[in-house]
């Protein structure tokens, strides 16, 4: 098991979860490395990159786990627990995770 201290994001710009989102507000690649040095990535975005991006500029510099399209509605700003359970793909660079999220204290 791999343990990590997730860095959550929660933009609230992905409204109607049963629409998939025309634009997203990407993560800028600079900042990539400095969200890097946190291990994992979780945010409430369907991608870190800009949708039509071919290259993935901020992707290919964060080196860590990234957990997209998280739901992070009414979980308050603080520290927390997050266990993310991947399915055991074969020949895959990522993977469906089921995430839990519980408030610390």
């Amino acid at each position: 098991m791999t343990r990590v201290r997730p860095l959550l994001l929660a933009t609230g710009q992905w409204k109607d979860l049963s629409r998939f989102p025309e634009w997203i507000p990407p993560v800028e690649p600079d900042l990539a490395p400095f969200l890097a040095n946190k291990g994992m990535i979780g945010l409430d975005l369907p991608s870190v990159d800009y949708l039509d991006s071919k290259e993935l500029p901020a992707r290919n510099k964060l080196s860590g786990f990234i957990l997209e399209r998280l739901v992070l509605d009414g979980l308050d700003p603080g520290l927390c627990d997050l266990a993310a359970l991947p399915l055991a793909l074969e020949a895959g660079d990522g993977s469906p995770v089921r995430t839990v999220v519980k408030k610390k204290g």
